[in-house]
């Protein structure tokens, strides 16, 4: 899109097929149906992500995906005009506006070149964690890196408008606003930043993709135990693995155009437009096919997956859709632009607002009291339970009393009957002793008596 600031903007501005497109375009038909759905699908989608990741706990990979959504969230925004344009012809006053036409290109400008390197930070960071586990990434270092980047962005933006390098223009042939560059130096230089930070990083970006699945294979297929935290690194590193190609798959064009332009210019040495006006569809819409186009449908896929391979964010997506529902049910609807005998006075609409008011609070008093009820049952369940409870508990504590008093008489009985048995036999001992004794000491008949 840089070369279109050559000696041919004259032909573009000048020439009258060029300044009255034909309504029927079917590409162009279609690209705004595209754009309008990026709008429409992907604004809501990645808002509701960038809620459900700002709400995880910020970790590196959580991070990344913050960014990430907010960046997919304006350019789904910032896709609109480019549809609304598409829609009329190419002739929308919001791009012939030069400050609004400045700041949507200097917006858009930024997106590409800062989403191709979020994707490439979180390939790159999974792909050294698969092949070294024990290196721990600093977060505020990952935050740094981010920050410093998206400043060096802006800045370069900010001095090319004030030097005077380049401005903004749009062109009816491109379909929004570019940089159009006066400087050809500077030319130079914006060509080659742009081959490396737009085209060139899907070569790094496929091959940590390939290392990845790579190391995650080897992981499946060697591991002997399977625990619940390598299950979600192995989720994780699947679901960050499918971002990555979705990014790939949507850049794929992009790499391929770059190609074509940098062979066109530096190694044929012809002018890039004659190129492009050999073909209808390279002139009027290679380049917002793979500048613009490519970048909003990557970032309508992006929730998509997320709500594929996530499940904390189909959980939260279901909520967010059921409490919609929830509140246009529940909100009263105000009477519609009817004819004037059909409508419905302010009154009336007063009477069916308390009406629907009153039927609400009956609804909730009929809610409580079939509530204190099941509580008053559930009380007298408890309470006839505890009863019974009790009375089974006094029941076995009776029992165990009784037999504790009859084993305690039991154990007196023995002892009584223990002390008596010796006592009778104390007794018999004595007796057999003193009888014993009589007769050992009493004196024999005869003896020591006279005749």
């Amino acid at each position: 899109q840089h070369y279109f600031i050559q000696s041919n903007l004259s032909y573009y501005s000048m020439s009258p097929a060029v300044a009255m497109l034909p309504h029927a375009n079917p590409v162009d038909f279609t690209f705004t149906v595209l754009c309008f759905m990026c709008f429409l699908i992907g604004t809501p989608a990645n808002a509701v992500a960038l809620y459900f990741f700002s709400g995880k706990h910020k970790d590196v990979p959580t991070l990344i995906y913050i960014v990430i959504a907010g960046v997919d969230l304006l350019s789904c925004v910032l896709v609109l005009p480019v549809g609304l344009n598409l829609a009329e012809s190419r002739q929308s006053h919001f791009f012939q506006d030069p400050t609004l036409c400045t700041i949507w290109g200097m917006v858009w400008e930024f997106i590409p070149y800062y989403s191709v390197f979020l994707v490439f930070c979180l390939s790159f960071l999974r792909t050294l964690a698969l092949l070294q586990p024990m290196i721990h990434i600093h977060k505020w270092a990952v935050i740094a890196v981010l920050v410093g980047y998206a400043v060096f962005l802006m800045a370069r933006q900010a001095i090319g408008l004030l030097a005077g390098f380049g401005v903004y223009k749009y062109e009816v042939m491109s379909g929004y606003c570019w940089l159009h560059i006066t400087d050809e130096k500077y030319q130079t230089s914006d060509v080659v930043f742009s081959s490396l930070q737009l085209a060139f990083p899907i070569i790094p970006i496929t091959t940590s993709c390939i290392t990845s699945i790579i190391c995650l294979a080897r992981s499946i297929h060697f591991s002997k135990s399977s625990t619940s935290a390598t299950r979600l690194k192995r989720r994780a590193s699947i679901t960050i693995i499918l971002v990555t190609s979705v990014y790939i798959f949507f850049n794929l064009p992009v790499f391929l155009n770059y190609i074509r332009y940098l062979m066109a210019v530096y190694v044929t040495g012809q002018d890039f437009l004659d190129t492009d006006n050999s073909n209808e569809f390279l002139k009027k819409h290679i380049w917002l096919l793979t500048y613009v186009l490519t970048v909003a449908l990557n970032a309508l896929v992006n929730p998509v997956v997320y709500v594929c391979r996530m499940k904390c964010f189909r959980r939260r997506l279901v909520t967010c859709l059921t409490v919609r529902r929830r509140k246009l049910a529940v909100a009263p609807s105000p009477p519609s632009h009817l004819n004037e005998s059909d409508k419905v006075s302010e009154e009336s609409f007063k009477a069916l607002k308390e009406a629907r008011i009153r039927h609400k609070s009956e609804n909730e008093k009929t809610a409580l009291r079939r509530s204190r009820s099941q509580r008053r049952r559930s009380k007298r369940r408890g309470l006839s339970l505890g009863r019974k409870r009790s009375m089974s508990q006094g029941k076995k504590s009776s029992a165990s009393q009784g037999k504790k008093k009859l084993n305690t008489r039991k154990t007196q009985e023995s002892i009584v009957l223990s002390n008596e048995c010796a006592d009778l036999a104390l007794n018999m001992q004595r007796q057999e002793y003193l009888k014993l004794e009589t007769t050992t000491t009493s004196p024999q008949r005869g003896f020591n008596s006279t005749p």
